[in-house]
């Protein structure tokens, strides 16, 4: 993983206009922020392998051996839940939950519904917890968002099977998060 320098994020709302998938992005400028040191070192009961491995990749390591030197002194055998994974899961709820109020409003609904883009995990957690009323514009987003995604895979392949050199450049089109 590699580990972004985290800006001041509130809420999704702030991600919206990205050009990815909000959650998402949100999600990913989260797990920097604790990876590097959001999250206290006694705070951390459990990590899972990914988060370890993460962890040690992070820019901050001396809070990085504090996380593992309090592991050690719990006894971590790896059978506690993560605790990177625990506040991620949160926060991914909230965020889900303010999207849901942030699609109530009728413009950021319309600038959404044509400009927006849900990753298909997260566009189907927000139909979980959004009202019906809201279930056919998230299809519509997801479809949008499946539809483009197909195209640009396509357009690629067709690139590379053309002998066309496929490779960083070619990726500029993918919104990265």
């Amino acid at each position: 993983m590699r580990l972004s320098k985290p800006i001041e994020i509130e809420g999704v709302s702030q991600t919206l206009a990205k050009g990815n998938c909000p959650v998402c992005a949100f999600l990913k400028n989260s797990q920097s922020a604790l990876l590097q040191g959001g999250l206290a070192p006694e705070e951390v009961s459990g990590i899972c392998n990914f988060h370890a491995w993460a962890l040690a990749a992070a820019v901050n390591v001396a809070n990085a051996a504090k996380v593992f030197r309090n592991l050690l002194r719990l006894g971590c055998d790896g059978c506690q839940e993560c605790s990177f994974c625990l506040h991620l899961r949160e926060a991914e709820n909230a965020q889900l939950k303010e999207l849901v109020r942030q699609l109530d409003r009728h413009l950021v609904l319309d600038w959404i519904m044509r400009h927006g883009v849900l990753c298909r995990p997260h566009s189907r957690r927000l139909r979980q917890v959004a009202p019906v009323r809201l279930h056919g514009a998230i299809d519509e987003i997801d479809c949008r968002t499946s539809s483009e995604l197909k195209s640009e895979l396509e357009d690629l392949i067709a690139r590379s099977a053309d002998g066309k050199r496929v490779g960083r450049e070619c990726l500029d089109v993918w919104p990265s998060s």
